[in-house]
Parts: structure tokens; sequence; C-alpha cells
């Protein structure tokens, strides 16, 4: 994420305006074809936010650690954790560098994060999501696609690139994408890409999913 993006999403979680307590449907399906039927051994969930799908890993017995910007997210979900007697290795993001080694994750989560970014933060992001993921390790993730609530919020100020006019994001950069322009954001892996799309009240979700076995040498 850009600096302004660290500090929006630091206040957001300060004031407990994003506290989700179920993970995501989705998320749920994929993790158990991609997580649990391998047997993984090392999980990383980069960009928790308020911890539902970290927490739903840990309590299906995988060896989950998460990533964050937001001092306030770590202790949100230090504190979830500690209530339910479960334990996951919680780091912050510094400086956009992922504080594990190489090749160190079978599979890397990166679940409605990628998108709060500016061009070059996310090349940057997935850089580092690509160094600490094994030769063979699996990416499970989603990036937001036109339409979306966060799109049609937004002024596009570039090419993929909006700021965000959602009230508790406002001054968020994110990137939006079409399918068609997805392997861009993925150089050199063979993706797999999903769709889930959904309408309550009026407000859109549309995102792509993107999973891939990664090719690194």
């Amino acid at each position: 994420m850009t600096k302004n993006n660290e500090q929006i999403w630091e206040n957001i979680y300060a004031k407990g305006l994003s506290n989700l307590r179920y993970p995501n449907e989705l998320f749920v399906r994929l993790f158990n074809g991609y997580i649990l039927n391998n047997q993984v051994e090392k999980v990383l969930d980069y960009g928790f936010g308020a911890g539902a799908n970290l927490i739903h890993m840990v309590e299906a017995g995988v060896s989950t650690s998460g990533v964050e910007v937001s001092e306030s997210a770590i202790k949100l979900v230090d504190e979830k954790l500690n209530e339910k007697k479960l334990q996951a290795e919680l780091k912050k993001i510094e400086n956009g560098k992922i504080p594990f080694p190489d090749n160190y994750f079978d599979v890397v989560v990166a679940w409605q994060v990628l998108v709060y970014n500016d061009m070059k933060s996310y090349f940057n992001a997935f850089a580092e999501i690509s160094r600490v993921l094994k030769k063979d390790g699996y990416f499970i993730g989603t990036m937001t696609a036109t339409g979306d609530i966060t799109h049609k919020m937004s002024e596009r100020v570039g090419n993929y690139e909006y700021i965000s006019k959602v009230s508790t994001q406002e001054g968020a950069k994110c990137i939006i994408i079409e399918k068609e322009d997805l392997q861009e954001f993925f150089p050199n892996q063979s993706i797999n890409i999903g769709e889930y799309l959904f309408e309550i009240n009026g407000n859109v979700s549309h995102h792509w999913t993107v999973t891939y076995k990664n090719e690194k040498e």
C-alpha cells in the first residue's frame, strides 16, 4: 500500500469501522480446495484485516501467519485469537516488506486487499508475495472489478488507478481491472480467473478471483 492508504486503514481499524466476523463464503470454498485438500504446512494471510478468514484457517488446524499495515488491526485480531485460545503469528508490514524469509510459505492469501494500491505499490506487493511463496506454492487472491461499489464511488486518475470517494476510505488509491487485463498484473504466472458478483440494497460487490501455482525459478 501507499503511505496514504496505510494511514486510512489504520484510522478505519482504530475507530472500529471494519470488523467483519465471518469468513467470505467463496474464500472458504477455495480454502477447502487449495489448502485443506493439499495438506499444506504454512499459509500467509496478506492483509488479514479484521481476521475472519485468518481465524477460519487457524480453526481448521492450518499453521497460519498474517501481515498487516495497521497496528490496530493486528491488536484487534490478536485479541480475537486470545479469546478463542488460538495462535497465529501476526506481523506488521514495514515499507512494503513482508517480514518473513524467501520461499517460506506454501500458500499466500491476498483477499480483497491488493485493490488498495497504485501501480507502483501493487507491483512492489506482488514482488514481495512472490518472494515469500515457495516454488509450486499456491496464490489465492482477488482483484476488484468494474461495477463494484469501490469503482462506482471513485474518480479515475490514470490507467487502472482510482481515488476512492467511499466515506470511510475517502482519498484511498485503488486499482480497478477488467478481466482481459488481469494477466498483466501477474507476470510470469499462469493464472486461473473466477468471478463473484452480488448486489444487496443497490450496493454491488464485483471481484475477480485469481489463483495460480507459483512458477518462479
